[in-house]
């Protein structure tokens, strides 16, 4: 067993804990109504921490080819057997992964259910004013069918004494 296995999943295992606490982060915002701003932040977040578990991933992939295995989860189970020290290790950081990508992947159906919700809503309410679109290119009001004539913005404002 060489240092540098060790290091390479020493540093896969924390950077993939980090992006385990985001995921309970995204399910927080999910549950608490799925504020666009903190997802966004939190999928910023994720995807720094899913490059830091790249390099981590490719550091491991490297030492496990330096012992003779093949850099995969075949040949991280085949170096789990024959390195004892390291086998606890290696079958946690699996079930981690495996567990981070199935939240991953759940929150990621609830997100595209609310995106296709959020569309529907909007398409609804371009069909009511009878416009495919609410806004110009400038953000103004559009007048259309379902709209009055007349009613394009304010372009003053009247007050009584």
């Amino acid at each position: 067993m060489t240092a540098a296995l060790q290091a390479a999943l020493q540093a896969e295992t924390g950077a993939l804990e980090r992006f385990a606490s985001l995921l309970q982060d995204e399910a927080l915002v999910l549950q608490q109504g799925a504020d666009p701003f903190a997802l966004g932040r939190l999928a910023q977040d994720k995807m720094a921490c899913a490059t830091q578990l790249q390099q981590a991933a490719g550091l491991r992939n490297q030492a496990l080819i330096e012992q003779g295995f093949e850099p995969d989860q075949p040949g991280l189970r085949a170096c789990a057997q024959r390195h004892a020290a390291l086998a606890g290790t290696i079958d946690a950081l699996l079930q981690a992964c495996q567990a981070a990508r199935q939240k991953n992947l759940e929150h990621g159906h609830i997100i595209h259910t609310l995106m296709q919700y959020n569309q529907s809503a909007l398409d609804t309410l371009r069909h009511l004013v009878g416009d495919s679109s609410l806004y110009d290119a400038r953000g103004r009001m559009r007048g259309g069918p379902g709209r009055p004539q007349g009613a394009r913005g304010i372009t003053h404002i009247r007050t009584f004494s």
